[in-house]
């Protein structure tokens, strides 16, 4: 590890890495480094050095591997492009040239990922199973990992009928969650925001940050204010 003065201070490893679930198994000798806001990947294919560059906010976090302490995996989640699509990467590191190598890897991206959270501790999930081709419970399946990975975690609710998560969201302790996550059409998304404004304490509850995956045959708030593709919306 070197530390290198710059406008913003560089912890530089020389290692290897290589892309997970691409099919091709192309390993590249490599740099990394890692800043306060983002990380770097330097390697050389053929005669052409080439680099791929990760800001904090697509960072998710570094994990090690459960049977191979000398590997660590990365996690990326792209912004989404002007076609609303979102990519989940993972890139596996290792062979670090020193010793602690991983180790402090590993804690200087999670420190760059961690600085980049706009939500933290534990979020109140509705899911609605009936919605649109009733793909719900398929949709939060697919993004639920990723709330893992940044270390949220999620009070799945079921909705069993038309105003449940009305009912919940009227009587709930609104302070014990960060944000309230919809994985539904518009109509649940639009029950969770009446209740928020119908509570005795609705000036401060409509400030409660609300999302939504979107499930439903439309989505059409969903596409107004974020994006309809699972992995976008979640991004979001």
């Amino acid at each position: 590890m070197i530390l290198h003065g710059h406008e913003e201070d560089l912890l530089k490893w020389s290692c290897k890495f290589c892309r997970i679930g691409t099919g091709i198994n192309s390993t590249h000798k490599c740099q990394v480094l890692v800043s306060p806001s983002s990380l770097t990947i330097k390697w050389w294919s053929g005669p052409m050095q080439r680099e791929r560059k990760f800001l904090a906010k697509n960072i998710l976090r570094a994990s090690s591997f459960e049977e191979d302490k000398f590997r660590v995996i990365v996690h990326i989640l792209t912004t989404p492009d002007s076609n609303g699509e979102s990519e989940y990467k993972q890139y596996e590191v290792h062979s670090f040239s020193t010793p602690d190598g991983i180790e402090t890897f590993s804690a200087a991206v999670n420190a760059v990922a961690f600085s980049a959270r706009g939500i933290s501790g534990k979020c109140l999930v509705f899911i609605n199973p009936i919605s649109g081709t009733r793909s719900g419970p398929k949709r939060f399946r697919l993004v639920e990992p990723l709330f893992k990975l940044v270390g949220v975690e999620c009070n799945v609710v079921v909705t069993t009928h038309h105003g449940h998560a009305s009912e919940i969201v009227s009587k709930v302790d609104i302070d014990q969650y960060s944000a309230i996550i919809s994985v539904s059409g518009d109509g649940t998304l639009n029950e969770i925001f009446t209740a928020l404004i119908s509570r005795h304490d609705g000036a401060k509850a409509i400030l409660k940050p609300v999302g939504i995956i979107p499930a439903g045959s439309q989505g059409t708030l969903a596409k107004i204010c974020t994006f309809f593709k699972s992995y976008a919306a979640a991004y979001i």
